[in-house]
């Protein structure tokens, strides 16, 4: 008889291991699961915030080069603008957009690179500068 409740406590110890083990289980498949889902909102989360940075980015670029001339032989200023944001950017620009572009890129051209006035402009009495239509060696 006391090998019987020696056989039968070592089988009930042993059940109640295997029904720890098998929960133990659902427990680890369960937060796989959890996993998988976090991983994937997270890659979600990236993609998103990385399409709105550059949504930001878009909005403040700086173009940089040569001057544009106001004219082209065959096409105006705010055409090629247009024309090579829109290649190159996949962005279309309003009229007002680019025509504050060439303001800022003329009114750069007209100060020195800390923004005062260039030596061979004169200020007028309201503060603002006008060149000096002169040519250089008659300026003296």
């Amino acid at each position: 008889m006391a090998i019987e409740e020696s056989l039968s406590f070592a089988m009930d110890s042993l059940k109640a291991v295997s029904d720890r083990q098998n929960s133990a289980d659902m427990d680890i498949i369960q937060l796989q699961r959890e996993t998988k889902e976090l991983r994937r909102r997270l890659q979600q989360m990236e993609l998103s915030e990385d399409r709105r940075q550059q949504e930001e980015r878009r909005t403040s670029l700086i173009f940089s080069g040569p001057a544009i001339q106001t004219l082209t032989r065959r096409e105006d200023a705010a055409n090629l603008i247009r024309s090579r944001v829109q290649q190159h950017l996949r962005h279309s620009l309003d009229s007002s957009q680019v025509k504050a572009m060439i303001r800022l890129k003329n009114a750069r051209r007209s100060e020195s690179s800390d923004g005062r006035p260039r030596r061979d402009s004169k200020l007028q009495r309201d503060g603002s500068a006008r060149r000096d239509s002169r040519p250089r060696h008659d300026r003296r």
